[in-house]
């Protein structure tokens, strides 16, 4: 069992060469460690954690997309998320503000958990919990797990004295050295390694010791403030339930809840324990010159009368960050280092996604690591893949953020297309969700040593696919242009949707609600309601019947492979009908006031007859 390194035994480490060097041991910090050492790579972490660090009530206890699969999996993790909160799904919901009900409220959701005749045969495998089984985790525990985790691998060493000062490049294949002091000074060392990998979170070590960052010069700056409290519990959210068609029923609150307003969003995610995590994301327009986040917070909240029971007597921990955007220029470098997380780019919570990119960058970081560690091969054509998707990831997830902060979110006809489109990205991402869900736990949760013919042509489909902007169809095109394409359609939609705002246009409700059984929004009621402005629910019936569940392990069924090409013309079918019917609204209001001047001219004012007479 590996012991961790203190500041009176660290000396040793001078003397080695390292394979890898991670900086920080949070959670991404970890997962890097842990996924190294699956691959035989001999590991050393550098951090300095005092108990108020590893006590912290941090954001990112959303799985999602690939989180849920590679904790589960390489951090051996399966059982302690098993009994995390169940995630069923995200919710998203415009309107609730100073109400505690849900009438009238525009409203999209993808409510996720499976039938329940399929859920003993699907959960019951490691495959299925990796697969569909997301859940809300509380940090500090998860992180605690993972530090026994790496103590006791004994590839791992753990440096926890100190945190890193200095960073000096290995030149033509010479080991990195890194130096690190402890808090108080009283400790310093170095480390030599093959490569390292920056996980230091917002500190972005190596991005601003090499001048990494890349400027944001667009003028759209968000913060984010957030909270965990205690003691909420099923009595807090009467009447938060969502009917089906058939009658079912759903509990938005057992979701990741997003509520929108102008300028901001609330996330609430419950967790065990009666905990929740509450955060608002501002576009900093809002801000009041001298307004606090604190305050900011406070003040939002105080408009949901349906959040009433948030009471700062409750409050566990409180952070915020007053500009939450930044992007480095590389994630991977042929100077053999990985920036993943934080520590290379971060948009916004919104959709979760923040982890599990980080992890994403870290597999395709460690793929490349690897053949260079032990097969020699510096794969440049790879590293140069990577850097292009994940900017343009960056830049997707951006587009995403950025139009649903515009004064446009709180159209109804706005809400429901911007998020349809949003339906073509995590739709078209099943797939590759599915296939690394397949290599995971094929490979024994990350060990590419058992990899097998067909996991080597997984592995190879993954390191060219497995990106947002790579889903079917969207990697017909470059990632440049899939994301102009994406983000030219959100503008059509914005703009149809400004101009009705600034007429007094009111559009009526909308809801459409997504579930396993019946994943594609019934899109062809949009036409009417856009026609006739009236409520409309694009919520789709389940089929009927008790449907057997498919073995998804053997494979994924057709319907999850068509959604995301499902959804592009249905995108683009959708806002062509809201651009067409805004436009005749457009023709009206012209005609009439065409025709109100010619009128106005023919009937002269009292004043201008007063002056004739």
């Amino acid at each position: 069992m590996s012991q961790p390194v203190t500041a009176e035994t660290a000396s040793s480490t001078e003397d080695e060469i390292f394979d890898v060097c991670v900086y920080g041991a949070g959670i991404i910090g970890m997962f890097n460690a842990l996924q190294y050492a699956k691959r035989g790579l001999r590991v050393v972490i550098v951090d300095e954690l005092n108990e108020t660090d590893k006590s912290a009530y941090k954001v990112g206890e959303s799985l999602l997309t690939f989180s849920n699969a590679m904790l589960r999996s390489i951090c051996d993790l399966d059982q302690e998320i098993s009994v995390s909160f169940d995630k069923r799904g995200l919710w998203f919901i415009h309107g609730f503000e100073g109400r505690t009900d849900f009438d009238g409220v525009t409203e999209w959701a993808e409510y996720s958990p499976l039938p329940e005749s399929w859920r003993e045969k699907i959960y019951s495998r490691p495959f299925g919990r990796a697969m569909f089984q997301n859940a809300q985790i509380v940090r500090p525990e998860v992180e605690a797990v993972l530090r026994s985790r790496m103590a006791a691998h004994e590839l791992i060493t753990v440096l926890n004295s100190g945190r890193i000062v200095d960073f000096v490049p290995g030149m033509e294949g010479a080991p990195h050295i890194t130096t690190w002091r402890s808090r108080n000074r009283a400790a310093t060392g170095t480390i030599r390694s093959r490569w390292v990998i920056d996980c230091t979170g917002r500190q972005r070590f190596l991005a601003r010791r090499l001048g990494l960052s890349m400027p944001l010069d667009d003028g759209f700056v968000t913060s984010a403030v957030w909270g965990q409290f205690a003691n909420c519990t099923d009595d807090d959210f009467q009447g938060w339930e969502y009917t089906f068609p058939d009658g079912s029923q759903a509990r938005r609150d057992y979701t990741t809840v997003h509520l929108w307003g102008d300028g901001y969003w609330i996330w609430l995610i419950r967790l065990t324990g009666n905990r929740i995590s509450v955060g608002v994301s501002v576009n900093r327009r809002i801000l009041k010159e001298g307004q606090q986040l604190r305050d900011l917070f406070w003040d939002i909240i105080g408009r949901y009368p349906g959040l009433a029971f948030l009471k700062e007597e409750n409050l566990l921990d409180f952070s915020a960050y007053k500009n939450i955007q930044h992007i480095s220029q590389v994630y991977v470098s042929p100077e053999r280092y990985v920036l993943a997380g934080d520590a290379a780019s971060i948009v916004d919570a919104y959709y979760s996604q923040g982890m599990s990119q980080a992890m994403l960058t870290s597999w395709h970081g460690a793929n490349i690591v690897e053949r260079d560690l032990k097969e020699g091969v510096l794969d440049e054509g790879y590293i140069e893949h990577v850097n292009r998707t994940m900017r343009a990831d960056w830049l997707l997830i951006r587009s995403i953020v950025k139009h649903k902060f515009s004064p446009a979110i709180a159209d109804s006809r706005f809400f429901i297309l911007d998020h349809i489109v949003d339906f073509i990205v995590f739709a078209g991402i099943v797939p590759a969700r599915h296939r690394m869900a397949t290599w995971l736990i094929r490979t024994g949760n990350g060990n590419s040593a058992r990899e097998m013919p067909a996991e080597k042509d997984l592995r190879l489909w993954l390191q060219k696919s497995a990106f947002l902007n790579r889903s079917f169809p969207l990697r017909l095109v470059s990632p440049e242009r899939a994301v102009k394409f994406l983000d030219r359609l959100r503008s059509r939609a914005e703009k149809n949707a400004m101009w009705r705002i600034e007429q007094g246009y009111v559009a009526a409700p909308i809801d459409g609600v997504l579930r396993s059984l019946a994943p594609v929004p019934n899109g062809w009621r949009l036409p009417w309601a856009f026609l006739r402005n009236a409520k409309v629910s694009i919520t789709p019936s389940i089929p009927s019947g008790d449907l057997q569940a498919p073995d998804f392990e053997a494979g994924l069924p057709m319907t999850f492979k068509v959604m995301g090409p499902l959804a592009v013309p249905l995108a683009v079918a959708c806002i062509a009908i809201d651009t067409i019917t805004t436009k005749w609204l457009q023709l009206r209001s012209a005609v009439g006031m065409k025709v109100g001047s010619r009128r106005r001219a023919r009937t002269p004012s009292l004043s201008t007859r007063q002056h004739r007479s």
